[in-house]
């Protein structure tokens, strides 16, 4: 079995047994059977098993069992640290403790004085009796038996907790194993730091503290980083940074793969100026951010960076060698007989690679699987180079367990690249983001390790109000992948101690925004959402009254609330009221930032209007620095259980993916063209598209604005952008026009994408209205018809929609009108919406023969959401798009 990833021994990972694991509910050798053969034979990386052991905890008069028997030897010895508040052991330091270790030591003490009540010494000396606090070379005696190797960046973050009857040793590697092995001590001893923030600190009492252990633990996931997106925003620079080391979430390998290509156009900005056959051919010039890899001068400079980078600071892991955002690629014809784009990216980093085995023995290079490079290669991959494979924006056809396998292949070494928030797609509401999905996060870190990840990278936000949890049970799972097995347990803890005697109601809380279970695939009904989330805080609120620490968390989490309250209200708000919303929203943002419930930075920069010249909003006027008062907090408790209801819909609502296709391979009948839109809508409008391989690389549209003729002098053009699922950058058209004025005149407009597949096509007419629509290459255009996601349809309008194989019921939500009928896929009548109430849901069972086909809205007004059938209305079923699972599913049936 090889035994090293470029430079770097990896005989830690290589031993059958590391004994002393503790908090694992299933002691075994971990050697899944399911692993396919190839992933022991990794470059440098094999599957690795470890016993559990017993830690014995002493809280009061509490015995509390916290793992099941050890697997292979007898009982750890306990110590007991502090008796009826007093404390019965110093914590000694090695005469040659780093200062890190002694302010490590003075954390400790100040934390147990504040669990146990005992004053806690800290002294010098030899041991071997006492807290041990310290490096392996500062106590090589107690570190026998046990490999520290501080060089290795395998190993670095080895640490050693065992008892004694004298004693409790707390040896690591390196000054952060020792933060590690502190932390966990607490840990064991039930501190907790569930979110950042003293809120969401939790310091047991119990004037007794009494420890058995014995346990040499390794993270499996060498690089553990959970980042915002957005950055830090100086108030919560120190409660991150803290988070991060009390859960063990670090940069235990600090692996680079940020964009790097146009930090060095930047730095080099004369040289380029010089050099101009440096950058990119595109389009016939040389411009953008991407590189001519074929020249020889451009690599070279790029290797002079990096070695000018590596004398600066000889002690980095590794370099990026991972390009500049999106497309604009080299088009000459060098380049072009390099290959593939990964090919040629990965040219660039094998050759820096090279370079730096060379020169500065032990540094690796990183590389992305992303986008346009993300296809495995055709070349070898260095065996100093870690490729991250991202679970996003991959191009070519390929799924993530394709990179992966396609990848190793060509030797590279793993890492992951995940996504738990992205603001920009979830606007840190709640039961949005990947970070909220737990079942995701337990499936998919044990996945990620057993297929020989061993470097873990994820883009999220400061919004621990709606992914924190998530945040938590990923720091636990990356440090070890066995904890998946006892995410409920992991749970259970949290509910206990976050909330204690309001527990339940916040269970509830919880379950509402977060997903769980695997099975659970709930649509999101906003209002009802908000509506239970205000009833579980006010029965929270009861039973916490007691608890200043519980109820400190109940405030965060209310704030939190009323924030998808006000989104909700500016989301409905017209006219003058739009504004107003708006600026209630962000004000509330400003006011609750430091809570770091929501991402504050990108919701107020993101939100807030913007000048009409391009430049930053001015957040001023939301900067409001008034606390909130418990007078304020029990205002808004009120007016949200007053402005909503929970919503009884008389039918379990379906949810359906995103990942729409065409509906052609269901063979649907022709049908009379429907329509909508007679007049033309105000705000936004979303359209969703396609483009085949054998389409041209555009989109024709017939648009129109200023349809209100009194607005048009104040009326901005129509903005239309387009937007390509394929595209790396989601939240960046592909395309975008403002030329159509608001004139009431139609006009042809040609929209450019090169990408196939999916597309949105966003239209916004400011202070007016628009209509589009589109003329060729003639194909789909569907219309989101969900709760969350709609077009405001103008007149009487008649779409089409489809009802899956075997549903049984049609069942939606109705709103802002009283007219039209639903009909069937043989022409029958089965909801004449003048006999419903204006707004409220509607229920429909479907006869026997009618699934499986078209049904429409015909003679409608105003808005109806679908919820037991795909959310997507169409004129005819050339033009429908459909969730791509019902499409496969239901394309068997009409194959047979």
């Amino acid at each position: 079995m090889p035994r090293s990833i470029g430079n770097i021994d990896l005989a830690a990972l290589h031993r059958d047994v590391v004994f002393g694991r503790s908090n694992r509910a299933n002691p075994r050798f971990f050697t899944d059977k399911r692993t396919p053969p190839t992933m022991s034979t990794l470059p440098g990386f094999s599957q690795h098993g470890r016993p559990a052991c017993t830690t014995l905890l002493l809280l009061g008069a509490a015995v509390l069992l916290t793992t099941a028997p050890m697997a292979q030897s007898a009982s750890p010895t306990p110590v007991q640290l502090a008796r009826d508040g007093q404390a019965l052991i110093p914590v000694v330091l090695s005469e040659q403790a780093s200062p890190q270790v002694r302010e490590l030591a003075v954390t400790l003490t100040n934390l147990l004085t504040r669990m146990s009540g005992a004053t806690f010494a800290v002294t010098n000396g030899p041991g071997p009796g006492g807290l041990l606090l310290g490096v392996a070379s500062n106590f090589p005696a107690l570190a026998a038996g046990h490999v520290f190797a501080p060089a290795d960046p395998l190993q670095r973050e080895a640490y050693l907790l065992r008892s004694r009857a004298d004693g409790l040793h707390l040896i690591g590697a390196t000054d952060e194993a020792v933060s590690h092995a502190v932390w966990d001590l607490l840990h064991r001893l039930g501190y907790r730091q569930f979110f950042p923030g003293p809120t969401w600190e939790v310091v047991p009492a119990a004037t007794n503290l009494a420890l058995a252990v014995d346990a040499f633990e390794q993270p499996d996931f060498l690089t553990r980083r959970i980042w915002y997106g957005h950055g830090l925003w100086k108030y919560n620079v120190q409660p991150y940074q803290d988070w991060c080391a009390r859960n063990r979430t670090a940069h235990g390998f600090k692996l680079a793969t940020s964009h790097m290509y146009q930090a060095v156009i930047r730095k080099h900005r004369s040289v380029f100026a010089e050099h101009p056959e440096y950058l990119a051919l595109v389009d016939g010039k040389r411009q953008g951010g991407k590189f001519c890899i074929s020249n020889a001068g451009l690599r070279a400079l790029v290797l002079d960076d990096v070695r000018g980078q590596l004398r600066q600071n000889p002690d980095i892991d590794c370099i990026s060698m991972e390009p500049s955002d999106g497309v604009g690629w080299c088009e000459c014809e060098a380049c072009d007989t390099m290959g593939s784009i990964s090919d040629r990216a990965l040219t660039l980093a094998n050759e820096a690679a090279r370079m730096v085995a060379r020169e500065f023995p032990g540094t690796h290079i990183g590389l992305l699987a992303y986008s346009q490079h993300s296809p495995p290669p055709t070349l070898r991959v260095e065996s100093n180079v870690i490729v991250k494979v991202q679970t996003a924006f991959i191009r070519g056809g390929y799924t993530f367990d394709d990179l992966v396998r396609g990848w190793q292949t060509r030797g590279a070494s793993i890492g992951v690249g995940d996504y738990y928030s992205v603001f920009a797609w979830d606007h840190s509401r709640p039961a949005s983001g990947k970070g909220s999905d737990l079942a995701y996060i337990q499936e998919s870190i044990p996945r990620f390790h057993r297929h020989g990840a061993r470097f873990f990278m994820c883009e999220s936000s400061d919004l621990w109000g709606a992914i924190g949890l998530g945040h938590y049970v990923a720091a636990r799972l990356l440090w070890d992948t066995r904890e998946a097995e006892n995410l409920a347990a992991i749970t259970d803890d949290f509910f206990a101690r976050a909330f204690g005697p309001a527990r339940e109601p916040m269970e509830r809380y919880y379950r509402r925004i977060y997903r769980f279970e695997a099975g659970d695939r709930r649509p999101l009904i906003r209002g009802d959402l908000v509506a239970r989330l205000y009833r579980d805080l006010a029965e929270a609120r009861t039973l916490a009254a007691g608890s200043p620490a519980v109820m400190a968390r109940l405030d965060d989490l209310l704030l939190f609330t009323r924030y998808e309250d006000l989104f909700l209200q500016q989301a409905d708000a017209r006219g003058d009221a739009k504004s107003e919303a708006l600026t209630a929203l962000l004000r509330h943002v400003w006011r609750m930032r430091e809570t770091m419930m929501i991402h504050a930075k990108p919701a107020l920069s993101r939100l807030a209007p913007k000048p009409k010249d391009g430049t930053r909003a001015d957040l001023t006027p939301y900067q409001d620095p008034t606390p909130f008062t418990e007078q304020e907090l029990q205002a808004i408790l009120a007016d949200g259980l007053a402005r909503y209801e929970p919503i009884e819909p008389g039918f379990e609502p379906v949810a359906f993916t995103e990942e729409l296709v065409p509906a052609t391979p269901l063979n649907l009948p022709e049908v009379p063209d429907g329509t909508y839109n007679q007049g033309a809508p105000m705000g936004r409008q979303s359209f969703y598209t396609w483009r085949d391989e054998t389409d041209p690389p555009e989109f024709r549209l017939r648009v129109s604005g200023g349809h209100i003729i009194h607005y048009r002098n104040i009326a901005s053009p129509v903005q239309l952008s387009l937007f390509a699922d394929a595209n790396p950058i989601l939240d960046e058209p592909v395309a975008f026009d403002n030329r159509v004025p608001p004139d009431g005149t139609e006009h042809a407009i040609t929209l450019r994408s090169t990408f196939t597949g999916l597309h949105r096509l966003q239209v916004v007419a400011p202070s007016n209205r628009a209509k589009v629509d589109r003329i060729e290459p003639q194909g789909p255009m569907t219309l989101p018809a969900s709760l969350d996601e709609y077009n405001q349809l103008t007149g009487l309008w008649t779409l089409y929609f489809y009802v899956p194989r075997g549903t049984t019921v049609v069942g939606g939500y109705s709103a802002g009108g009283t007219r039209g009928l639903l009909i069937d896929g043989s022409g029958n009548t089965q909801c004449d919406f003048s006999k419903l109430p204006a707004t409220g849901y509607f229920r429909v069972e479907i006869p026997a023969g009618e699934d499986g086909k078209l049904w429409k809205f015909e003679g409608c007004n105003g808005r109806r959401a679908l919820l037991t059938v795909p959310p997507y209305l169409a004129r005819n079923a050339a033009a429908l798009l459909l969730p791509r699972e019902v499409v496969e599913r239901d394309r068997q049936t009409v194959e047979r």
